[in-house]
């Protein structure tokens, strides 16, 4: 339930978002791409929708219930299942927290793909009159996959001297 709330959340604030809108590819005059940058401030901008969107929709849920039966509390595989089902509320603390990746893939001669991620954690509460768990619940979402291609030289060499072409 915490994480359709989180999709939820993310697919309203990317709804006409393009991922070209948060990096800006910048080429050389002769078209070749020589460096990729992060519009830090939209990027931002996003991380704090994202996490609003979220806690708003965290406080708009209801808490629920899931009800365990109580021989599943026991170590007797056999009653697994069986008995009275004890209610247990489980409700989202509205504790997000969502930050930026980024990595860099090899992907062929002089290749290179860059990928940007958001990754938005959320805390869940699980209480009932005897316990109380929290756990916490992430979400990965690509904002932007990017593939530099580099010049590929018309000479190479190694250690020993030998040049190819």
């Amino acid at each position: 339930r915490a994480t359709e709330i989180m999709n939820s959340a993310i697919i309203d604030v990317f709804s006409g978002i393009e991922s070209e809108d948060y990096v800006n590819i910048i080429t050389k005059d002769t078209g070749v791409i020589s460096s990729i940058s992060a519009d830090s401030v939209k990027m931002n901008k996003l991380k704090a929708n994202i996490s609003r969107a979220v806690l708003e929709k965290a406080e708009s849920s209801k808490d629920f219930y899931i009800y365990i039966p109580v021989g599943s509390l026991t170590k007797y595989p056999v009653l697994q299942g069986v008995g009275y089902r004890i209610p247990i509320k489980v409700s989202l603390d509205g504790v997000t927290k969502t930050d930026f990746e980024e990595e860099f893939i090899h992907a062929g001669i002089n290749q290179v793909k860059n990928r940007i991620y958001i990754i938005v954690t959320a805390r869940i509460s699980i209480v009932s009159s005897f316990m109380t768990i929290s756990e916490t619940v992430s979400t990965q979402i690509p904002v932007s996959e990017t593939i530099i291609v580099g010049e590929v030289p018309e000479y190479y060499g190694d250690k020993l001297g030998v040049v190819g072409r």
